[in-house]
């Protein structure tokens, strides 16, 4: 016999989130594999030289934040009411959490203005601000694009993410994991990230989507040009 359950506050507000922005953004989401053997160098080396633990999360972070100064339309919300398009004057990454009863989008502010330890820092400030319950207003507002960090789920390859409204964009990260490559015309084992990315298709188009994630893709895989941005 099944039983009803109460939902928390944080759950409705989820539900009318994600419906809110399922009725009102016709999403497409794009794919794409990242040759992630260079991140992997780039974050041991960068760690054992500062003595810290920035993670592949801030170095996407920022690698996402230097593409959208390339990219501003994807950095940009939309007035459907009066088919205007507001193009933010700052970019603000931001990232989900798991969180008791849901999921919480907290952001990081100028985010491209920011290196990666201070990068890591803020990040760090936030997912302890959500466990002591000390995050502001601030902290989880005014986001422009967020980041959606699976990579804990080894198992999982692809799925497609619902857009944080009203931002135009969520793109999603996977485990890197080792797989078969071929270079320069001989099979190799590579280290393999995928990516998606979920994409408003009232502004962010296919070709803008597939540049814009490209860019991000081409970041990643020469990560000491992200270290001197």
């Amino acid at each position: 016999m099944s039983k009803t359950a109460p939902a928390s506050k944080i759950r409705k507000l989820i539900a009318q989130n994600m419906l809110n922005s399922w009725t009102v953004s016709p999403k497409c989401d794009f794919f794409t594999k990242v040759k992630a053997k260079q991140l992997v160098k780039f974050r041991r080396a960068f760690n054992e030289k500062h003595n810290i633990k920035v993670s592949y999360l801030n170095i996407v972070m920022k690698a996402t934040a230097h593409a959208l100064l390339e990219y501003p339309y994807v950095n940009s919300s939309y007035d459907y009411a009066k088919h205007h398009h507001l193009l933010h004057d700052e970019i603000n990454v931001g990232f989900a959490l798991a969180v008791e009863d849901g999921l919480l989008v907290v952001n990081t502010k100028k985010t491209d203005q920011l290196n990666l330890i201070e990068l890591n820092q803020e990040t760090t400030r936030l997912i302890e601000g959500s466990k002591t319950k000390k995050l502001t207003m601030d902290d989880i507002s005014g986001g422009t694009i967020t980041i959606n960090n699976m990579g804990i789920y080894q198992d999982l390859e692809y799925h497609t993410a619902i857009i944080n409204q009203p931002e135009m964009a969520i793109l999603s990260i996977y485990t890197i994991k080792e797989e078969a490559v071929v270079e320069n015309g001989e099979v190799q084992i590579g280290q393999i990230m995928n990516m998606a990315l979920s994409a408003d298709h009232r502004v962010i188009d296919g070709k803008l989507a597939c540049e814009f994630l490209f860019r991000v893709k081409e970041l990643l895989e020469h990560p000491e040009e992200i270290n001197n941005l």
